[in-house]
């Protein structure tokens, strides 16, 4: 939770100006939101609220907080996210941030905005994002100039541009990335009708493997599965508010945006060769491989729905612990938040050569 002005950081300052230079800030005063508790075990806080912006949008926001010691190289830090389609920032994302907390990693969780009759571009969204990002670091006491961050399907997808947008309009500097099953490279648009019967054929065509996956959700621990539950967002306005994001999901913005990746930060992508969405040779053929930077982990069987099997979470997860501990060991990355990703991406080439590409060590 926020905390008490005198115990505010040298941060507060940087927080403050940032917040006053977003052209759509959140507005909700953060004392009179209405927060929900979804955790708070070992001095982990973890609380769900609704912020508006400027504009009035109103977007969901999960938060948490680390009580107790945080070793220097952690200090501040945010981990960032947003949702998946058709989710909201509860259940699964409950489990990462508790994941996150057990490193001593504060976390934000996004979700998409709440407004009905507002198509909100790509542009716009990875702006409301990163606005909200400053805001917690104003009321949280985190450094608003570095984050690492993470996605998956949706939210994969705008992370290319919460790396590029981040850093160039709103100062932040992404320290790692990894993205699962980001979607649709090249969009869907109707200038470009002719492609649209291709997509169709290879969506339809995949669409099996999207049901034994499922399947294999159904089969799950019911612990796992019970956990797993509240992510899908089954409430009245649903059904339109993801609708309205389709502009954002079909503009092709997500391709622009990673072939402007820079070539600093350290990123993870995670694709699936039967998902029936992400378009997996695509990225790899065009948009990723010339960024000796990315990471591609490919997945000949899997699928799409595949993303929140324990084995695709684990693979987030170790990634998460390789980057927080690096972090933790060598706190003196944290003196230059601009240099940060590229001391992190030579730290992971030697300690965990994994997460890099094979070629570019």
């Amino acid at each position: 939770m926020a905390q008490p002005v005198e115990y505010l950081s040298s941060w507060h300052p940087l927080a403050v100006a940032q917040h006053e230079a977003e052209p759509n800030p959140v507005v909700t005063p953060y004392k009179k939101s209405d927060a929900r508790v979804l955790y708070d075990e070992g001095g982990l806080l973890i609380e769900h609220r609704y912020v508006e912006m400027k504009n009035g949008l109103v977007y969901p926001v999960l938060s948490s907080h680390v009580g107790g010691h945080i070793p220097e190289g952690l200090r501040g830090l945010a981990h960032v996210e947003g949702v998946g389609w058709t989710t909201r920032p509860e259940g699964l994302y409950v489990e990462r941030q508790k994941l996150l907390g057990s490193l001593a990693v504060e976390s934000t969780t996004i979700g998409i905005p709440q407004n009905i009759g507002k198509f909100i571009s790509y542009d716009d969204y990875v702006n409301d994002f990163e606005s909200i990002v400053i805001n917690e670091a104003l009321e949280r006491d985190r450094d608003p100039r570095i984050a690492t961050k993470s996605g998956l399907s949706q939210s994969a997808m705008l992370l290319f541009g919460l790396i590029v947008i981040g850093k160039r309009d709103h100062g932040i500097n992404t320290v790692s990335a990894h993205a699962a099953v980001p979607c649709l490279p090249d969009g869907i648009t109707a200038e470009h009708w002719r492609h649209i019967p291709g997509h169709l054929i290879e969506t339809v065509s995949k669409l099996p493997y999207e049901l034994n996956a499922f399947k294999r959700i159904a089969q799950m621990d019911e612990e796992k599965r019970k956990a797993l539950m509240p992510t899908i967002d089954l409430s009245r306005r649903a059904p339109i508010t993801q609708l309205q994001m389709l502009r954002s999901l079909l503009s092709g913005k997500s391709g622009e945006y990673a072939l402007q990746l820079p070539d600093d930060v350290p990123v993870v992508v995670e694709l699936k060769d039967k998902d029936m969405l992400s378009r997996a040779r695509r990225w790899r053929k065009k948009y990723l491989k010339d960024k000796q930077n990315a990471k591609i982990v490919r997945d000949r069987d899997g699928s799409h729905a595949d993303v929140v099997s324990e084995i695709s979470q684990s693979n987030w997860s170790d990634f998460e612990i390789a980057n927080a501990t690096l972090l933790r060991e060598h706190p003196e990355l944290r003196s230059d938040p601009t240099t940060a990703a590229r001391k992190v991406l030579e730290l992971l080439k030697i300690h965990y050569p994994q997460y890099t590409n094979e070629d570019a060590a």
